[in-house]
């Protein structure tokens, strides 16, 4: 912790550091029990430091779809910030080039993949009555196979509103899509 408050401190004045992303794709010993208390402590020490800056928390490692996706936890455990609206989850997705998913290979590819996000992580903005924002950290593919260029197009058709993959955008006129 004490790290992250110096460095929290060294860019208070730097309008280029707009966020603090605490532990990049958490897995292996971490299930979201531990690692959103630990985010809590840390996103507050960062916070009172230099309250302007994002406290960027990604999903735990349990039950991944990737490192860093899976948001299930904050369910029953949300991450609890002294400055709330400072809280910014973030996920990671990406093509069959980094890892071939199983899903990736389904005959109902590539609609699947809502079945795949909004229990994950799209649940927290999807249909939400009180959404929160996401942030999709990472996410990428070489782009020369033709099943990483549909799960490209899928991933932005979904995150601009269309979360039921059926072509139709299901924001309201003044939302913003994830």
């Amino acid at each position: 912790i004490a790290d992250w408050v110096m460095l929290a401190r060294r860019y208070a004045n730097n309008p280029t550091v707009i966020g603090a992303d605490l532990w990049n794709e958490p897995k292996g010993t971490s299930p979201w029990t531990i690692w959103f208390a630990a985010a809590e402590r840390i996103g507050n020490a960062i916070l009172a430091v230099n309250p302007s800056l994002l406290i960027i928390v990604e999903g735990s490692g349990e039950n991944q779809v990737w490192w860093g996706s899976n948001l299930y936890g904050v369910i029953t455990n949300p991450v609890i910030l002294n400055i709330q609206e400072q809280l910014l989850y973030s996920v990671h997705d990406y093509g069959t080039s980094v890892f071939p998913q199983a899903y990736m290979f389904d005959p109902a590819f590539p609609t699947i993949l809502k079945d795949i996000w909004t229990p994950y992580w799209a649940y927290l903005f999807v249909n939400n009555p009180n959404p929160r924002a996401i942030f999709v950290g990472e996410f990428g593919d070489p782009l020369t196979l033709n099943i990483n260029k549909v799960w490209m197009q899928t991933l932005l058709n979904f995150m601009n509103g269309d979360w039921f993959l059926n072509g139709q955008n299901q924001l309201k006129p003044d939302e913003k899509g994830l």
